[in-house]
């Protein structure tokens, strides 16, 4: 009876331990939402350069999990570009940083499915498969499960560096508002700001410098008491040699030395014990931006400049209601007729004492210097900005003209050669000068044809 009594208890025991180990195991498992964007999809919007540092794929270093237990039950989530997705010029490597602080850290959930390659944090990209911060950052709060949110990486702003034409205010102040945005629809989230990795892209879009934006950023995420992680600051190799295609995107070995840097600075007793607040910076925007409606705008000191606008040697026109630049249309101001072109520039005569012909619509109209348009009224073979067209009555006009002793055909003021020609019953050729051939042996095309001396000039 005693020897069960042991055994009994032995096996008591045994259940124990064994029920804790699987319960610990269940509980420090982690979810990871990878994100939803397809390696195809990446490569139309980040593009593919091969190099020798991602033309093959290396297996990945296995990452061993943290023995601090902080983040084993919170929730991760992530708003971030192309690294975030995981892409190395070539391909998505076989694990992102996101994956990668996941396995160390071992939260409840690390939610990383709504990273979008391309996104800026000014950018004004409307649909899928590219988002900008502020269209993110709506998916985000839609999402039912953002309630339970208890740490947020916010990774972006090498996509605004590269590609966007908004001065760095107005990026600045899109993104304290998206912050703030987040913190309504979860005011217990905490949030963390990393730095962009690097860009040795070539042609970037944006008047500004790496140096500018990383500290441009560091300012709105420090007016939230927000920690930063600068990438300057870590022993991480962030040069051409530690990235896929040697221009943006990290090979899978530096994603690992990321993951592990973003892992640890995580754990900093400085940054778990911080005290976010809200913003209470101003962000000056001056020059170009973009809204979120897709107004191209132009501010001066934090004012939206309305009406005309001499920027940079030209003259742009504004809509007093939206302050958007407006292009391709006519422009009515002080009862006075403008046109904006496609880069929305009022088009205007380099001519001070002159008028020049544009055509507009397939009709002809005089524009001064001050760019006054005026539908025009002349009749003739006309020097245009389009070049010489024949206009009547400021039409652009198609048939036959006698000009300088000669017969000519156009099309929509355009003199057409060597092109056989319908007419009054007739056919007739224009020549390689445009006029209208004539004589009884005419070779065409290697063949002879007869239209007459007779000054009619129509095939006999």
């Amino acid at each position: 009876m005693g020897a069960f009594k042991h055994r009994l208890f032995f096996l008591i025991i045994l259940s124990f331990f064994c029920t804790m180990f699987v319960y610990s195991h269940i509980v420090n498992a982690t979810t990871i939402l990878q994100p939803k964007e397809s390696e195809s999809v990446t490569k139309s919007i980040a593009g593919t350069t091969v190099t020798d540092n991602n033309v093959t794929t290396k297996k990945p270093v296995d990452v061993q999990p943290d023995t601090n237990t902080f983040y084993h039950d919170k929730s991760i989530w992530v708003i971030g570009d192309s690294l975030a997705v995981g892409w190395d010029g070539q391909r998505n490597v076989a694990k992102n940083y996101p994956t990668l602080v996941g396995e160390k850290l071992e939260p409840s959930v690390l939610q990383a499915s709504y990273a979008s390659s391309g996104s800026q944090i000014s950018g004004n990209q409307n649909g899928t498969p590219t988002y900008d911060m502020s269209n993110n950052v709506q998916r985000v709060i839609n999402d039912q499960q953002f309630s339970d949110a208890n740490i947020l990486i916010i990774e972006l702003g090498v996509n605004d560096l590269n590609y966007s034409s908004n001065n760095l205010g107005y990026v600045q102040q899109r993104l304290q508002s998206n912050i703030r945005r987040l913190r309504k629809a979860n005011p217990k989230i905490k949030i963390f700001g990393i730095l962009p990795f690097a860009s040795y892209k070539e042609n970037k879009v944006s008047r500004y410098s790496m140096n500018d934006l990383q500290m441009a950023l560091t300012k709105v995420y420090k007016s939230f008491g927000i920690p930063v992680l600068n990438w300057e600051n870590t022993h991480v190799s962030h040069g051409p040699a530690a990235l896929g295609d040697h221009l943006v995107h990290p090979t899978q070995a530096t994603y690992e030395k990321m993951a592990n840097t973003i892992s640890n600075w995580l754990l900093e007793d400085s940054n778990l014990n911080v005290v976010e607040h809200d913003s209470t910076a101003t962000f000056v925007s001056n020059g170009w931006q973009v809204d979120e409606q897709g107004n191209r705008q132009y501010a001066e000191n934090n004012t939206l400049v309305s009406g005309f606008k001499n920027i940079n040697g030209k003259t742009y026109y504004f809509d007093p209601t939206t302050k958007g630049l407006l292009k391709n249309q006519f422009i009515i101001s002080n009862r006075q007729k403008y046109y904006v072109d496609s880069d929305g520039s009022v088009i205007k005569s380099p001519a001070t004492n002159g008028k020049d012909i544009q055509i507009i619509n397939g009709k002809a109209y005089e524009i001064n210097h001050l760019g006054k348009i005026t539908l025009s009224t002349k009749t003739g073979y006309l020097s245009t900005s389009q070049g010489w067209l024949w206009i009547e009555n400021g039409q652009l006009y198609t048939g036959f003209r006698k000009y300088m002793g000669a017969f000519y055909y156009f099309e929509n003021g355009v003199r057409k050669e060597n092109k056989w020609v319908s007419e009054w019953g007739h056919q007739y050729f224009v020549g390689k000068d445009g006029r209208s051939v004539e004589g009884t042996n005419v070779n065409i095309n290697g063949k002879k044809y007869n239209f007459g001396n007779n000054h009619t000039f129509y095939l006999r």
